[in-house]
């Protein structure tokens, strides 16, 4: 859980946000902020106070004008709108409540391992430990910052091994699918140039499942909890699609799995030391529907 809480840090480091916007209200009170969101009759605002941040609003006819950088903005009783360098305008748009997101891209497996592989097996192993994920998931936002949401995720790898070890232990391959299954708690931070950096923080179970050969082909199985957080940054492509570079780690243990070969079904307790880490990172690429 260590390494969790030190990739969080370093994710939420990334998406830190100096105050540089400008609200002027009815009664002439100057508020330095980073604008959020337009919608509703409200400017939604974040404001830095004894290195805290601090999400507020406004109704928008207590705001006499607001700006940041090269763009100003005026309030009309018809409609919100931005007018830039270009004497372009377009009105605000609300982001939808519900985000499905794809992803896919590499991992590798982090935690030790086990004492019991042997030392020729070691580089076998290793190999074994490095994959492809694939993932799916929906979240419903409570506001532009907060929401909820369900993750899918398989987590592939294969190895099969050749040379003078065949003699020595006989036909030995492995085939790993490590499925997740986590409701998360996700957060964001909105940029009014369409970016976003995000947080995904979710506590669920994995299942594991190891379509393996050792002299004779056999079946492994196993599951355990699983904790984990998403970190990483959201670019606009248009209306309804985003496109994500995404970082994760992913936490699990297990201690015990079931072998299922020609004999039945036999159930193996991991000692200590010899517990299968599903410890993993994943670094990913995907899109976002709106």
């Amino acid at each position: 859980m260590k390494k969790v809480l030190l990739f969080s840090i370093t994710m939420l480091f990334s998406a830190v946000i100096y105050c540089q916007d400008l609200i002027i209200t009815t009664n002439g009170d100057s508020i330095k902020c980073d604008i959020a969101t337009v919608k509703n009759e409200k400017i939604f605002y974040i404001v830095k106070s004894n290195d805290e941040r601090r999400s507020m609003s406004l109704p928008l006819d207590k705001v006499k004008h607001f700006e940041y950088k090269d763009y100003k903005y005026q309030y009309t009783k018809q409609t919100t709108r931005e007018k830039g360098k270009n004497n372009d305008i377009r009105d605000y748009r609300e982001p939808g409540k519900t985000m499905l997101s794809v992803d896919g891209g590499f991992s590798f497996e982090i935690g030790k391992i086990s004492e019991s592989i042997p030392d020729d097996l070691k580089d076998y192993t290793q190999q074994l430990r490095s994959g492809y994920n694939f993932s799916v998931g929906i979240t419903s936002w409570f506001d532009e910052e907060v929401g909820v949401g369900f993750k899918y995720q398989n987590f592939l790898s294969r190895n099969e091994l050749h040379g003078d070890l065949t003699l020595k232990y006989g036909k030995l391959s492995d085939n790993v699918k490590v499925s997740l299954y986590a409701p998360s708690i996700n957060l964001r931070v909105n940029y009014r140039n369409g970016t976003s950096f995000f947080n995904n923080y979710y506590l669920g179970y994995i299942s594991y499942k190891n379509e393996a050969v050792v002299q004779k082909p056999c079946t492994i199985k196993g599951g355990t909890v699983a904790a984990g957080i998403d970190g990483g940054y959201e670019v606009e492509l248009g209306d309804h699609f985003l496109l994500a570079f995404q970082g994760s780690l992913v936490a699990g243990v297990l201690k015990k799995v079931n072998i299922y070969d020609g004999g039945g079904v036999r159930t193996m307790h991991l000692e200590k030391g010899s517990y299968e880490s599903l410890y993993r990172v994943d670094f990913s690429i995907g899109l976002r529907f709106r």
